[in-house]
């Protein structure tokens, strides 16, 4: 399943596990990914926008845990 780790329920463009957006960035597969804080308070990266042409294979609301590990913890802090 390489990265991909789950899928994020979403009703819509809803998702009611997702508290908040915190950051998002574009990764080097090209799709946007939205990193939000999740009700337990822990950070979690989700395909906001898959690239068409991902070499990944990513999809809209997969997850991706890589991001985490790649950026900085303190860019994901709630001010």
């Amino acid at each position: 399943m390489g990265s991909r780790e789950r899928r994020v329920f979403s009703l819509g463009s809803w998702s009611p596990a997702l508290r908040s957006l915190l950051n998002s960035t574009i990764e080097d597969c090209g799709c946007v990914v939205g990193v939000y804080q999740a009700w337990n308070g822990e950070p979690l990266a989700v395909v906001d926008v898959p690239n068409p042409q991902c070499p990944d294979g990513h999809r809209g609301g997969d997850t991706v845990p890589g991001v985490l590990e790649r950026h900085s913890p303190s860019t994901f802090e709630r001010a």
